[in-house]
């Protein structure tokens, strides 16, 4: 961790390091903001192009074919959606989508020049799963989360907790972890560190186990993939098969 610091510190220029920052800014705020995280990731956009005009066209030729197939996806996208009846609600939300091209180079860039990125981007998704996940666990044992939300059916008569975290009214909590967990899975195995097995499995079990309070069954038929997935794929399948056991009678077991 220490040496990891300075490499951000000493190896970083400035501007990539706000660039940085903002990127793995995005991950939270889209659990607590969505506005924030579009204004985060606009912002890193537009640092991208004027890095992209000042000193790194050829930083991008490698990948010209790729971005091109983006560009033309895009377009087809604005095409399909030029002559809807929902223009307003539509196209108009869908012309911005430009954004995630630009943070998807954004991160390419700062992965490509700084090998050590990768760490920082686990890190920040792990921390950002983390604290999303307790949370979720504060709000069913307690009530109501860090920032005071009740879970939506609190004060109703129905027995089933349904539990939404920073998310408050949407229920969008199961959507968020079934879309963070794979990508920080694979973080997780590709940086290949000691007792990495372990902690993919109890974060598995973990984000399951807040999936299922969520009531998406969406989320829940793709936490299952995830599940399925990573049983043929590791190599411990008896401590995946244990730590489902353990947390599942858990949770019943607590369940009104």
């Amino acid at each position: 961790m220490h040496k990891l610091y300075k490499d951000f510190k000493k190896k970083i220029e400035f501007i990539d390091k706000f660039l940085l920052l903002l990127i793995i800014s995005i991950p939270f705020l889209l659990a607590t903001s969505i506005f924030l995280a579009d204004l985060f990731s606009s912002i890193a956009g537009i640092i991208l192009i004027c890095i992209f005009f000042k000193k790194k066209k050829s930083f991008f030729k490698k990948i010209k074919t790729e971005i091109i197939l983006m560009v033309i996806f895009y377009l087809i996208i604005l095409t399909s959606l030029l002559f809807t009846k929902y223009f307003e609600t539509s196209f108009l939300p869908s012309f911005f989508y430009f954004r995630y091209i630009l943070l998807s180079l954004s991160i390419y860039y700062l992965l490509k020049k700084y090998d050590f990125c990768i760490t920082i981007f686990l890190y920040s998704l792990v921390f950002t799963m983390l604290i999303v996940l307790l949370d979720s666990f504060i709000q069913y044992f307690y009530g109501s989360n860090l920032f005071g939300y009740d879970w939506p059916n609190r004060y109703s008569l129905h027995p089933f907790k349904i539990i939404t975290s920073f998310f408050n009214e949407e229920k969008k909590l199961g959507s968020y972890l079934v879309r963070f967990l794979p990508l920080t899975l694979a973080l997780i195995f590709w940086n290949n560190k000691k007792g990495g097995d372990f902690f993919a499995t109890s974060l598995i079990l973990i984000a399951g186990s807040v999936v299922f309070f969520t009531s998406e069954r969406t989320a829940l038929f793709l936490f299952f993939i995830i599940l399925i997935t990573y049983f043929f794929t590791s190599k411990k399948k008896i401590l995946l098969v244990s730590l489902s056991i353990l947390i599942f009678t858990f949770l019943f077991s607590t369940h009104p």
